[in-house]
């Protein structure tokens, strides 16, 4: 299930909205320098404008049958449960990219 549609790009980061019906935000996803751990995140995830922003996630990027995707954790104290996600590419937009909701605990 489509919950949000972002812009930007794996250079320069991401930005748009998460829309369900208990939770509405704007999101922004920015990379992170790679310290070399195997499990360390490759973005944090951040909700309100610059000069108030909070961090809530983190992704990671992964890839399946040779097809880049992020995988996305949102945990936001207004979230009953963390919220996983795989973020994708539309195309033949290649700078929108599609949050699609992922049932269950691990991502998975």
């Amino acid at each position: 299930m489509i919950i949000g549609t972002l812009t930007g790009s794996a250079s320069h980061g991401f930005s748009g909205m998460i829309e369900t019906l208990a939770y509405q935000a704007h999101i922004t996803l920015e990379s992170l320098p790679d310290f070399g751990g195997e499990d360390d995140p490759d973005w944090r995830i951040l909700v309100g404008n610059p000069a108030n922003e909070a961090e809530i996630g983190a992704g990671w990027n992964r890839t399946l049958a040779g097809h880049p995707y992020i995988e996305i954790m949102i945990d936001d104290p207004g979230l009953p449960a963390p919220l996983y996600a795989h973020l994708t590419q539309r195309l033949p937009d290649k700078r929108k990219y599609s949050i699609r909701w992922i049932r269950g605990d691990d991502g998975e």
